[in-house]
């Protein structure tokens, strides 16, 4: 069982991972612990002995180890039975004198030899997992995974295939494309009530400590309504897996990400916090009551938006830059017709007015559609502020940022890949320096990333020695030096092609 690792970027670990970095074997069990009842799982296996039929589903160690294997179905399982062979897993962890008092249980070493050897079945990749797994754990039938984490399972897809059309085929079609989007809607949703700021820190410990059981459904089904689209707006998922959020001209207000922000607040506080909202909401009256409560709080935001000439349609999901908004909202509105919605049709002068306002687009550091990987919480704040800031209209933060970016993603790929000892003994205690990394990285390319994107990062690293690594650097600049637009852009444009590939690694 030595040989067999957990997976750290299983599923049921995507909530914890916002608060902090699951980077090995010891992290993942104790989050494992916290969140997955896996102490009610070793006493089972005390009570009645490890069914030797449960098989682990795992693949060969993905950073090239040799010897050993990870499992990607049979997590919590693992960590009972490596628990129960060594309590001292958890030392230091508030669970532990919990797991140690199972040794002195009666059935204690006739249940251990039950689990000295487990069956596993060693598959080549998690692609030909896919469809397994999907219809174990995202099937109505069998709800072993809770529906956030359902819909982190198949968020992961997406960050390599990158459509909901892509990943319904990874996973040979054992999942209809709306109960695919249903799944990645509640996850999406939730994430997005996570990161809102409103949030004390008794609060937001309380949502992440729930986030299994937090009631998501109450306000999907409460959003979902023909009041609620009508009267406030339509928010549901694209074919990329992000939110979309519509005013229609029924609306009686218009929305945008800022008033988006508070409409979520407001339905997260009423059903999460305080459970305002039941179950199902079969009081109509008292919703339509609460729907007015909308119309009424939110109204001069409405009126403000009006000004601005957003006009009644707004996204916040961020599309393939190789498509226009135009072309997007117009392929959903043909899908939606497909499905029997009754989405009014929209006038050329409307369509005129997104174009203009898809002209307008601000562009951000990190777009929107880069998957940030949560191996790190570090990298995940520090990716997530970046999808925020303008990088045209603040330069000198944006340089700061794509250093600190580079550097983070760089250092934690060598410790994946096993280099950091070579690192070290190359550089010693300047193993540490961006400009040893950056040194590093390119003299050793084909042992950090995958065969294909090898040249591509090698030429950007080059390049940010070579010619741009002063602008990365502005504790070394003179006073006169100013940065231009344009060499943020290219700086931009190389931490891009360096993190796209560095990402897949995470």
């Amino acid at each position: 069982m030595s040989s067999i690792d957990l997976d750290l970027t299983n599923p049921r670990l995507a909530g914890i991972v916002k608060r902090q970095a699951i980077t090995n074997q010891k992290d993942a069990v104790i989050a494992l612990t916290k969140s997955a009842e896996v102490h009610s799982l070793c006493l089972s296996i005390i009570n009645n002995g490890y069914h030797p039929d449960e098989v682990l589903i795992a693949i060969n160690d993905e950073t090239g180890k040799s010897n050993r294997i990870t499992v990607i179905e049979g997590n919590r399982r693992l960590s009972a039975c490596k628990l129960l062979l060594k309590p001292a897993l958890l030392k230091g962890s508030p669970e532990y004198n919990k797991f140690q008092r199972l040794t002195k249980h009666d059935n204690y070493k006739e249940s251990i030899e039950t689990i000295k050897k487990l069956s596993v079945v060693i598959l080549n990749n998690r692609s030909e997992a896919a469809s397994y797994l999907a219809s174990k754990h995202t099937s109505d039938s069998i709800r072993r995974w809770s529906p956030y984490t359902q819909g982190a399972y198949l968020r992961g897809f997406l960050f390599e295939y990158k459509s909901v059309d892509k990943v319904k085929v990874i996973l040979r079609n054992s999942m209809p494309k709306n109960k695919i989007k249903e799944k990645l809607f509640h996850f999406e949703l939730t994430e997005e009530i996570l990161n809102l700021e409103c949030w004390n820190e008794k609060e937001l410990d309380f949502l992440m400590d729930n986030i299994d059981r937090l009631n998501v459904g109450a306000i999907i089904r409460f959003i979902s309504t023909s009041e609620f689209v009508n009267t406030v707006c339509d928010i549901k998922i694209s074919d990329f897996g992000q939110l979309s959020i519509t005013s229609k001209p029924t609306s009686k207000l218009l929305v945008n990400k800022k008033t988006f922000k508070k409409v979520l607040e407001k339905l997260a506080r009423d059903t999460l916090i305080h459970e305002r909202l039941n179950t199902r909401q079969e009081n109509k009256e008292l919703m339509s009551k609460y729907l007015n409560e909308f119309v009424n709080e939110f109204k001069n935001d409405s009126n403000e938006i009006e000004s601005e000439e957003t006009d009644f349609i707004f996204t916040s999901a961020s599309y393939p830059e190789n498509k226009s908004h135009t072309t997007l909202v117009n392929e959903d509105r043909k899908e939606s017709k497909d499905e029997g919605d009754n989405m009014p049709s929209f006038s050329e002068e409307s369509n005129k007015k997104i174009t203009k306002l898809a002209r307008k687009k601000v562009e951000k550091l990190l777009p929107q559609s880069i998957l940030i990987p949560r191996a790190n919480t570090k990298l995940l704040n520090i990716c997530t502020e970046a999808q925020k800031l303008s990088y045209k209209t603040n330069l000198y933060s944006s340089s700061l940022m794509i250093r600190a970016i580079l550097e983070i993603t760089l250092k934690i790929v060598i410790k994946r890949k096993n280099q950091f000892s070579e690192l070290k003994k190359i550089y010693k205690e300047r193993a540490n320096d961006f400009a040893s990394i950056l040194n590093f990285v390119e003299k050793n390319t084909n042992k950090i990333v995958d065969d294909e994107d090898v040249k591509i990062v090698r030429h950007a690293v080059s390049d940010l020695q070579k010619q741009s690594k002063e602008l990365l650097n502005l504790t070394n600049h003179e006073d006169s030096q100013i940065l231009t637009e344009k060499e943020v852009e290219h700086v931009r444009a190389k931490m891009l092609e360096i993190i796209t590939a560095s990402f897949k690694q995470l």
